[in-house]
Order: structure tokens, then sequence, then C-alpha cells
């Protein structure tokens, strides 16, 4: 009897539900357009709006890279030498766009490296049951997994440093064009902002919002010569620094760095031009050469072994 009951209540409860739905419905649109009229945003729907990675993952993710830093700087004997290796590890990946810090780096370093040992094993296991190829496949995988985090981390400071190289000239006429037309320095950088994209175009962003935050401009693009590692750009930085202290017109220096820029990249092409036949004579002489003495000298070689024989 009361399984009936209680049955019989959940039936009444779902039928109702179901036919007031439209009208629930109806009164949760409104009302959640009368409080974004009046400016009102419930905690909830924030949180809701938010990603799995920014309500969950990253706020543990966070925290783990917290205790490894602290079990990282307990573990330490040398401070100063620790700490610069942590500065340049940062600086470095700083210069290759990487925006994290250098605990979160070592650490996702330590998961590629056993990832890749681990993988090294199994396909070791897999391939052979000779115990010298199983070891030479392992210690190839260690190989990898020791060589392959700096060797990413030098590629994309070198593909970042071409890149800023590159957008230099083309930046440094529409700075230049901006304030010919009368805007201001931060109104130049903002334009130049909004129309490109790129690795030029953060740092220059960041130069402009510590502008904005108050410090001067002089301090601003002394930090960016500081924390830029190319020559093109600390040049810029120190043109416009001496250009605002001795008040020459700034619209002739950035027309001045950008023909030097432009005459600077096409000596490097020419220089590559010219490196590029030495460079191509290795590939040369062990994959195209042999081929070609195969395809002459091997009908004259065989016919000579037919003779002899």
């Amino acid at each position: 009897m009361t399984f009936l009951v209680g049955s019989f209540s959940l039936m009444a409860m779902l039928l109702t539900m179901i036919c007031c739905r439209s009208l629930i419905q109806k009164e949760t649109v409104k009302n959640q357009q009368l409080k974004s009229l009046r400016g009102e945003r419930p905690i909830w729907d924030e949180e809701l709006e938010k990603s799995l990675w920014e309500r969950f993952l990253r706020p543990v993710w966070k925290r783990l890279m917290e205790q490894v830093s602290k079990m990282a700087k307990s573990r330490r004997r040398n401070p100063a030498k620790s700490k610069s290796a942590s500065t340049q590890l940062e600086n470095d990946l700083h210069h290759a766009g990487i925006r994290i810090g250098g605990a979160e780096f070592m650490f996702i370093r330590l998961l590629v490296t056993a990832a890749i040992l681990l993988f090294g094993f199994i396909g070791a296991m897999e391939v052979t049951d000779e115990v010298e190829m199983q070891f030479l496949v392992v210690l190839l995988a260690l190989t990898a997994a020791v060589a392959a985090p700096p060797f990413y981390l030098r590629a994309r400071i070198k593909s970042r440093q071409q890149t800023i190289q590159n957008q230099m000239p083309s930046v440094m006429d529409v700075l230049g064009v901006s304030i010919e037309a009368g805007l201001g320095f931060d109104a130049a950088l903002l334009k130049v902002i909004e129309r490109f994209k790129g690795p030029l175009i953060d740092e220059l962003n960041q130069v402009y919002r510590e502008i904005q935050m108050g410090t001067p401009k002089r301090e601003a693009l002394a930090a960016l010569n500081q924390r830029s590692n190319v020559s093109e750009l600390q040049t810029f930085a120190s043109a416009i620094i001496q250009s605002e202290q001795f008040g020459t017109p700034m619209k002739n220096v950035l027309r001045s760095q950008a023909q030097q820029l432009r005459v600077s990249r096409r000596q490097q092409a020419q220089e590559k031009g010219m490196k590029a036949p030495v460079r191509m004579m290795l590939p040369m002489v062990i994959f195209i050469f042999p081929v070609i003495f195969i395809i002459l000298l091997g009908p004259t070689i065989i016919n000579a072994i037919g003779n002899l024989s």
C-alpha cells in the first residue's frame, strides 16, 4: 500500500512538472531578462559560464605547482646558483612565448620524460625479445626524453625571434605614419596592437599596459629592452628612449629604424642564399650522387661481370 501511494505521488508530481514546464521556462527567462536589465548577475551564472579548465582543472593544477615549487625550494642546497638557474629558465620561457613558471615547466618536462620512457619500454618489449635491442631502444627513448624539451624550447625561442624580426619593419612604418598623423606614442601603439598580431605585438601590448598603469614611458621601454633578446627590438627601445630624452622627432627615428631593418633583413637573406650551396653539398653527396653513380655505372658493371664470368 505504501509503495502504491509513493508511486502515485511521484507520478502526480512528474505530470505536474511536465504540464507546468513551459510556464516555468517563461518565468525563468523573464526573471533573467529583468536581472540583466537591472545589471544584476547571479554568482552561480558566472561560475557556470566558465569552462571546466577554469572551474576545476586550473585550481588543482595551481595547487599542485605550488606544492612542487615548495618541495624544490626545500631541497635546494645552493640558493644563489639555483636562483640564477631558475631566473634563466624563466627568461627562456618568456623569450619562447610560453606563459608558465619555471617549476611548472620542470614538472611538465618530468611528465613528458616519464611518458617517453614508458612508451619506449613498452615498444622495446613488443618489438623484439633480444635484450641488447631492448636496451638500445630504451637508451634511445631516454636520449629523446632528455633532449626533446631543451630542443623544443630553443626552437620556440628561435622561431619567435625570427617572427619578431620579420614584423619589425611593418610595425615601425605604422608607428611612424600614426605619429606623423598627429597621434601620441600611446595612441600609435594602440593602433598597432589593433592592426597586427604576433609575438612583437604581445611585447608592445605589455609596454602599453605598463604605460596605462602609470609607469613612465622611459621605464616601460627600458624594461622592454631588458627582457627582450632580439637586437632589433632592443635598438628600437633604446632609440625611442634617446628620442624622448634629447627631444628629437620620433617619426624620423622610426623611419630610419624601418629602413635600417629592411636593409638588414635583405643582407641576411643574401647571406643565407650564399650559404645554401655549401649546406646542399652534404645531402647531395650522401643521397643524390650514389643514385646517379648507380644509374650511370650499374649497367656497365653488370656487363663487365657477365663478360668476365
